[in-house]
């Protein structure tokens, strides 16, 4: 199986229930310790991350992980971010430059030719009422995968309102 975890890190903000002198170091910290801790618990071989603060890989995943993908995620904040396992086979898929996320092709359980892969997609949908636009952007996603000829696995932060939109989604896109 392939093991995928995401998580939208508000990286740089933190919370108001923080305590007074808890600060981005902190935040950083306690986020990418709770990544290592599900790294070494569920053997995760793909993290999506949203709202990075930069491009720049976090050092502290680099140790059994690389970065494969990068993208800003304009209409939100921050960068979307795409480590694979070290040592799994991996191809970026180019998405449209206007596209709040990044695609990655990942090879997993076999070798060769007999390996099995899927197109993982990491997304940082925008909020609001902003439903159409994010019916659109994901059409766009699940077009461009569709020539890898691979299951598509579109993770990260939707940003949708309700189930119902999930469901729409879901139903125009032929999604489960």
């Amino acid at each position: 199986a392939l093991r995928v975890a995401t998580w939208n890190i508000a990286g740089g903000h933190c919370s108001a229930q923080a305590p007074e002198k808890f600060n981005a170091l902190d935040l950083r910290a306690a986020v990418t310790g709770e990544i290592l801790r599900w790294c070494r618990v569920f053997g995760c071989d793909v993290i999506a991350l949203q709202e990075c603060e930069s491009e720049r890989a976090y050092d502290e995943l680099l140790g059994g992980h690389d970065l494969v993908a990068t993208r800003e995620a304009v209409a939100n904040r921050g960068y979307v971010h795409v480590y694979v396992r070290r040592g799994m086979l991996v191809e970026r898929v180019e998405l449209d430059e206007t596209c709040p996320g990044v695609a990655v092709r990942v090879a997993f359980d076999g070798e060769g030719e007999s390996a099995k892969s899927v197109c993982v997609v990491a997304v940082h949908l925008p909020t609001g009422d902003s439903q159409g636009k994010r019916q659109r952007i994901l059409e766009q996603v699940c077009d461009k995968c569709a020539s890898c000829k691979d299951k598509i696995l579109v993770v990260g932060d939707m940003n949708v309102k309700n189930d119902t939109e999930v469901k729409d989604l879901c139903k125009q896109l032929d999604l489960q």
